[in-house]
């Protein structure tokens, strides 16, 4: 018995070997899957960002606190530049830095990139998904493990990070993930997922989610039970965010050592400073703890860089508000008009 279990045991760890050197090697092919991988919406996104290139000089790059936060035309209005908002739902590292890798930008006018500073997607059971397949690889891998561990976050959240990153890198490598490579690379299988949003051109790139709410889009029912389970308890989830603010003001975490991932993020962003393209960071406002912490450790690390930080609910009181709110993590209209306008300017005060 002990012998056939060990030869089941022997041949399977075979098998997988078998099958992740293939899939390494498949992974290697001299072929562009990210437009077959990324949401359609994202790459719609940056598709016609490439038709309206030469006429943009700013961009803004992030999730939904990007995308539902910045107005170019008011941020445009106040510093005379030409903006283009190229967040999106859910477009947290390591993707919001893939997608910016994927930009076309050598030879276009940009001279500003915003980007959103935020921690590494916390991967529940989406982590299967065709996104974050496309964007793991080895390195990364290396660098979520590393981050898994920092000290601001609980016990339960490092293991959260290290177990989703973990399914996600064995899932790809072990083969499970290889499908669409193969069928893009060998079989020149047209991609048929549905783009089922638009990509507000005419707004450059942004949409406020009041907007949103009221075109009865796709995501309309959604909308309406955030916003309403927001506003229905809106002090305690305010609350929640100012208290993290003085928690961090009261007793701050040093972390001394700048991490793999804040690292990650300025090798990434280098090529685009040596081509004389200036960098900024935003932290969102309404931070949980653990994430604030961190975000204001790496804020210090970034420090040859200006990072616009609005998660201090003190003094940027008038944002964390019931009426600059839709739900409990983005604003309104009215409140990302205002938070556009206060980015604007700063950003007029730290370039004159």
């Amino acid at each position: 018995m002990k012998e056939f279990i060990k030869e089941i045991f022997i041949k399977g760890a075979i098998v997988l070997l078998f099958c992740i050197s293939t899939s390494a090697l498949i992974y290697q092919l001299d072929f562009d899957h990210y437009d077959f991988y990324e949401l359609p919406e994202v790459v719609n996104r940056k598709n016609n960002f490439n038709q309206f290139e030469n006429n943009i000089n700013t961009v803004f790059i992030g999730s939904s606190r990007i995308f539902r936060h910045i107005d170019p035309e008011v941020f445009d209005s106040i510093t005379g530049l030409s903006s283009y908002n190229l967040g999106y739902a859910g477009l947290f590292p390591f993707r919001s830095y893939d997608f910016l890798e994927k930009l076309a930008i050598e030879d276009t006018q940009i001279k500003n990139i915003f980007i959103e500073l935020a921690p590494l997607a916390l991967l529940g059971q989406n982590f299967n998904t065709e996104p974050f397949i496309h964007s793991i690889d080895l390195k990364k891998f290396s660098i979520a493990l590393s981050f898994s561990n920092n000290e601001v976050y609980t016990k339960q959240e490092q293991l959260k990070y290290t177990l989703g990153y973990s399914m996600l890198f064995f899932y790809k490598y072990s083969g499970l993930g290889v499908s669409k490579y193969l069928n893009q690379t060998i079989f020149k299988t047209a991609d048929f997922r549905e783009n089922r949003d638009s990509d507000n051109i005419y707004t450059q790139g942004y949409l406020s989610l009041d907007d949103d709410l009221k075109s009865h889009g796709s995501d309309y029912q959604n909308l309406q039970v955030r916003r309403d389970e927001f506003h229905g308890n809106s002090q305690k989830w305010l609350n929640l965010y100012r208290s993290a603010n003085e928690s961090y003001l009261k007793d701050p975490v040093t972390m001394i050592q700048k991490d793999d991932f804040t690292e990650y993020i300025e090798n990434v962003v280098d090529s685009l400073v040596k081509r004389g393209i200036k960098v900024h960071f935003i932290i969102s406002p309404r931070q949980v703890k653990s994430d604030l912490y961190y975000l204001r450790n790496q804020k210090k690390w970034l420090e040859d860089y200006k990072v616009y930080d609005f998660s201090d609910a003190n003094e940027y009181a008038t944002i964390f508000t019931e009426s600059a709110s839709f739900d409990r993590v983005h604003l309104n209209e009215d409140g990302a008009e205002e938070l556009t306008e206060i980015l604007a300017n700063l950003y007029i005060q730290n370039n004159n």
